[in-house]
């Protein structure tokens, strides 16, 4: 016997929970677990900071993340897209002057 609701968080059966429900599980998880306790909105910015770090694609985040697409993602996190694409431009680089250097001590 489904309850539709607009609530994010609910039962077993859509009836609404207790706001602090969600909070409390999370602190007792990472408790359990013995990792960092974070609000949840800092553990979902943790999450989808580390998924953009990690490289995994748009899509996938803003699935997981339940952004209704990718755009969403792309606006919320765009500071975190440019440090990795920065970083990636980085390692390039460094790959690239690696190689000159190879090349160069190579022809010596």
């Amino acid at each position: 016997m489904w309850i539709n609701s607009d609530r994010l968080f609910c039962n077993d059966f859509g009836k609404p929970i207790h706001p602090n429900q969600p909070y409390n599980y999370l602190k007792r998880f990472c408790e359990r677990e013995k990792i960092e306790f974070k609000a949840l909105h800092s553990f979902r910015h943790s999450l989808v900071t580390n998924l953009i770090h990690s490289n995994v694609d748009v899509t996938t985040i803003s699935n997981i993340v339940g952004h209704i697409n990718g755009n969403v993602t792309l606006s919320v996190y765009a500071h975190e897209f440019k440090e990795a694409t920065a970083f990636g431009c980085n390692v390039m680089s460094d790959l690239l002057n690696q190689q000159k250097k190879q090349t160069k001590t190579m022809s010596e």
